[in-house]
């Protein structure tokens, strides 16, 4: 018996007489799928001015969407792809995220932006790279230190030397580290 196709398989279960495990865990992805092409439709209005040395307003608007889009048809394709978990055994993909773990999640996005202002863009995404890993139970350190790092130092590359984006500093005594780290990395 050949298995049924993705699409096939997406109109079974969102068509069911009966909505199963799977639709109840593909309905939050396809509510996002929803939003994300609504607001890429609606990024068209935002106005742009392009010149060589710019990629204008609607870019990264655009270009986060177009990755939140990405991500979300990947998690459908996952999910349809998954097996029907037995009613007395879930599967791992069909057990639902714990509250506690989504609230912690975005506190911990929430204290991001703040400590943004406060220590600076590269103090901040370092603290939260090694606590998102630490959050998602990678337990090795020596490895979330160094990954923590070196995704930072991208950033800071990409954003400073080819996007030209002005990264928050800090306040005093981060602010004079952040500019002796960015001397230090030639990107001042």
């Amino acid at each position: 018996m050949a298995t049924p196709s993705l699409p096939s398989r997406l109109a079974r279960t969102l068509a069911g007489p009966s909505r199963g495990p799977r639709a109840r865990r593909l309905a939050p992805y396809l509510a996002l799928l929803a939003a994300t092409v609504f607001l890429l439709a609606e990024s068209r209005h935002i106005r742009s001015t392009l010149d060589a040395s710019d990629l204008g307003a609607a870019f990264w608007p655009r270009a986060v969407l177009l990755l939140l889009l990405g991500c979300t048809l990947a998690r459908v394709v996952a999910v349809l792809r998954a097996p029907e978990a037995a009613p007395d055994r879930p599967t791992e993909a069909a057990t639902a995220p714990d509250g506690r773990q989504v609230a912690v999640v975005f506190a911990a996005i929430a204290l991001y932006v703040w400590l943004t202002e406060l220590i600076g863009f590269a103090g901040a995404t370092f603290l939260y790279l090694l606590t998102s890993a630490w959050l998602l139970g990678y337990r090795r350190p020596v490895p979330a230190l160094l990954v923590a790092a070196g995704v930072t130092l991208g950033l800071l590359y990409f954003f400073v030397r080819f996007v030209y984006v002005p990264l928050p500093l800090g306040v005093d005594p981060f602010e004079d580290l952040n500019v002796a780290l960015f001397q230090l990395l030639g990107l001042y």
